[in-house]
């Protein structure tokens, strides 16, 4: 196994599919997703973002 490849954690996966699920259900013709992977070192900033906004 590469040393280097970050292994999902268990309350990432958990966020991962809670969040998955969340944008499944939205209306296509209302709202437009796009989502893309993000580097390990910009995790935290993203996170910080989005729970600000809540």
């Amino acid at each position: 196994m590469d040393k280097n490849k970050h292994k999902v954690g268990l309350y990432e996966s958990i966020i991962t599919d809670s969040l998955s699920h969340s944008l499944a259900i939205l209306d296509g013709e209302v709202v437009s997703v796009k989502t893309q992977k993000i580097l390990p070192a910009e995790v935290g900033d993203r996170l910080a973002l989005h729970l600000g906004g809540l």
